[in-house]
C-alpha cells in the first residue's frame, strides 16, 4: 500500500478511536466517581475533584485524534464547499476538545460533593468551548450529510 494510502487511513482511523474510547473512558470514570450522576451532572463536571486528570487527559487526547481525522477527511474529500468546511468545523470541535481539557469547569449541581457552585473565568472558557465541540460537530452532520446526499 502506497504510504499516502497508509496515512490517510491512519488520519481517519483516528477518528473512529476517539469516537470509541471517548464514551468509555468518561463513562468509567463517571461511575466510579463518588458523588458524580450521569442524570444530573455534565460530563465536564468530571473535570473537578478526585481523579480530574482522567477527564483532562481523555479530553486532549481525543482532541488531537478528532484533529487528525479533519485532517484525513480533508485529504479524501477532494472537491467541493464540503470538502473544505467539513474539516474545518471538526478541526473547530477538535480545538474546543481540547481546551475543555485545558480549562477545567466549574463545581456545580453537587458535583464535587461538599464544592459551592461557583462561576470563575475558567468556568466561562471551558463553556465556551463546549459551544465549539457542539456547534462544530452539529454543522459538521449538516455538511457532510449534504455531501454524502449529493454522492448518492
Amino acid at each position: 500500500m502506497p504510504a499516502h494510502i497508509a496515512l490517510t487511513r491512519s488520519l481517519l482511523a483516528s477518528g473512529i478511536i476517539a469516537g470509541a474510547t471517548l464514551p468509555i473512558i468518561l463513562g468509567v470514570a463517571g461511575a466510579t466517581r463518588q458523588g458524580y450522576s450521569v442524570w444530573r451532572n455534565g460530563v465536564s463536571q468530571l473535570g473537578t475533584g478526585d481523579g480530574a486528570w482522567v477527564f483532562a487527559v481523555a479530553f486532549v487526547l481525543g482532541g488531537a485524534l478528532i484533529g487528525l481525522f479533519a485532517l484525513g477527511l480533508r485529504r479524501v474529500l477532494r472537491s467541493g464547499r464540503e470538502a473544505t468546511w467539513g474539516p474545518i468545523v471538526i478541526a473547530v470541535a477538535a480545538v474546543g476538545f481540547i481546551i475543555c481539557g485545558l480549562v477545567p469547569t466549574d463545581p456545580a449541581l453537587g458535583y464535587p460533593p461538599g464544592e459551592p457552585p461557583i462561576a470563575t473565568l475558567a468556568g466561562r472558557i471551558h463553556q465556551g468551548a463546549g459551544t465549539l465541540v457542539f456547534g462544530g460537530l452539529a454543522a459538521a452532520a449538516f455538511i457532510l450529510a449534504r455531501r454524502l446526499r449529493s454522492d448518492a
